[in-house]
């Protein structure tokens, strides 16, 4: 449906989120530890 290019955008920033959210359940652990 996209063009690659566009796909490929998508799919990194989806994983940009995925890390941010990672990261940030991570300072609250260490937080609460």
């Amino acid at each position: 449906m996209f063009p690659p290019s566009r796909n490929q955008l998508v799919t990194c920033d989806l994983s940009w989120v995925q890390s941010r959210t990672d990261h940030r359940q991570g300072l609250s652990q260490r937080v609460s530890d």
